[in-house]
């Protein structure tokens, strides 16, 4: 805990002293942890020994409600295990066997004989993650509400097995029509956030499953079990990175014959100005910045983040760029600054992303502004005292809620006071909020149950808004 804060995961209070000083009664707090304790068994009552147990926790990504692992534990021989020092709140606990336990081996024949001919072809079975009390859906998971200092026991989990399928299919060089011997593909599950929606990190990994192409491109996928994965190929030659991928969907049969053929990323050109100065060698705000377009697919896990710096000139080049749907990220800009405009021929790029699936005709425009507003105000609670600590919004008006660039956030001081540079010209809502989840501002659907709580702001260029708001309170 930090002096000030008001739970173990936020920000505490500055403390200023002057000369000579001396501040005595400064009172820490500390709240003791949480334990959630249980036993995993399999289908037949008995328990099983070193499975993975994750305690889990929803936390906001991006405006996505996903998934994370606060803490691991792994069973003992009594198939028990012991999740401990958990700050207070809620948590959702899962069991995963290791993976030597997902997929089984071709049965033997009757009395212990030999397997069949066909074995390799029988069907398998693995495990998939089990969430209490005994779902195979993250989003049917109960919710275990852990208080400060209180063991919850008996958490007991059954771990599931589910029937395996196989995925086979060829890797061509699209330049020269060729087996693309030596690429690396992977089949990796679309994770899908609480809210749904496309690739976001996702509620939670359960591992990717990777294969080397042979002398004919031919790759295969042993013991996956059905979902939503994409399939993604990728080969280094000569400093020429060539990828593919392809979405897939896996029901009860083995997939066959699928094509990927892998081709050399795009070249795209650009330029970023910043309003109101000059391009030149002697300007140090341009040669800090850097460009990123990250990838709205699971392709991001192949390390496929076109990035590059701007030069003397303002030009900038990305290279290798693949097809895909992209955001637009710039790092290192000046104090202040906001991404004012950026156009891909008739393409809004702030507001539609970027998808790119041929070579690119025309430069990436990019314009960066320093001319942003203030905005200084006071939070007050119910009994008209100050809200010290509280945490404020400003929430992009509905029109631009995607432009998650635009958000603003600051806390109060010990007065109850804030003062906010840098905010984007535009239409807000502002919102004071005395406790809330990190990022959950940018959640469309969790905004929606405060918007008339919120008090709407205009920020002009160069201006400053004084703004007095009333503090949301904690949901019950």
């Amino acid at each position: 805990m930090e002096y000030g804060a008001r739970s173990p995961n936020r920000s505490g209070l500055p403390i200023t002293l002057s000369a000579g000083q001396k501040l005595t009664d400064v009172a820490v707090q500390l709240m003791p942890a949480g334990t959630i304790t249980g036993r995993v068994f399999d289908r037949d009552g008995e328990p099983l020994a070193n499975v993975t147990v994750e305690a889990l926790k929803y936390s906001y990504q991006e405006g996505q409600r996903v998934m994370n692992v606060v803490q691991t534990a792994r069973t003992n021989d009594l198939g028990e295990y012991r999740l401990f020092w958990l700050q207070p709140g809620q948590y959702f606990i899962s069991a995963t066997p290791p993976e030597g336990q997902r997929g089984g081996p071709p049965q033997p024949g009757p009395r212990g004989t030999a397997p069949a001919a066909n074995a390799q072809d029988a069907p398998t079975e693995g495990y998939v993650p089990v969430y209490f009390p005994g779902t195979t859906d993250a989003q049917s998971a109960a919710p275990i509400n852990v208080l400060a200092g209180v063991v919850f026991s008996a958490v007991d989990l059954t771990v599931v097995a589910v029937r395996t399928l196989r995925v086979q299919g060829q890797v061509v060089n699209g330049v020269t029509g060729q087996p693309a011997i030596n690429a690396n593909v992977m089949l990796v599950p679309v994770q899908r956030p609480a809210g749904g929606g496309g690739f976001r990190g996702g509620i939670r990994n359960p591992g990717n499953f990777r294969s080397r192409v042979g002398n004919q491109g031919v790759f295969e996928f042993r013991g996956v079990p059905p979902g939503s994965y994409e399939v993604i190929a990728v080969l280094n030659e000569r400093n020429n990175r060539m990828t593919a991928r392809l979405p897939l969907e896996i029901g009860n049969s083995d997939v066959q014959n699928v094509s990927l053929i892998i081709s050399p990323g795009f070249t795209l050109n650009g330029r970023l100005a910043i309003e109101g100065q000059q391009t030149g060698a002697s300007n140090p705000d341009l040669s800090r910045m850097r460009v990123t377009l990250r990838p709205d697919s699971a392709g991001q896990i192949a390390g496929a983040t076109p990035a590059a710096a701007i030069q003397a000139d303002s030009t900038f080049t990305l290279q290798q760029v693949g097809r895909d749907d992209y955001r637009l990220s710039i790092a290192g800009m000046p104090r202040n600054a906001y991404v004012k405009m950026a156009r891909y021929s008739s393409m809004d790029v702030l507001s539609e992303g970027l998808r790119l699936d041929r070579q690119p005709s025309g430069p990436l425009e990019i314009l960066v502004s320093m001319n942003t507003g203030v905005a200084d105000g006071t939070v007050t609670n119910d009994k008209q005292a100050a809200a010290v600590n509280v945490i404020v919004v400003f929430v992009p008006d509905a029109s631009r809620r995607n432009r998650l660039d635009l958000y603003r956030t600051i806390s109060t001081d010990a007065l109850g006071h804030f003062h906010l540079e840098g905010v984007p010209p535009g239409d807000y809502r502002v919102f004071a909020w005395e406790d809330i989840e990190a990022g959950a501002w940018q959640d469309p659907e969790f905004v929606r149950q405060f918007e008339d709580r919120g008090r709407p702001v205009r920020i002009n260029e160069g201006g400053t808004s004084n703004i007095e708001l009333r503090v949301i309170p904690p949901q019950v």
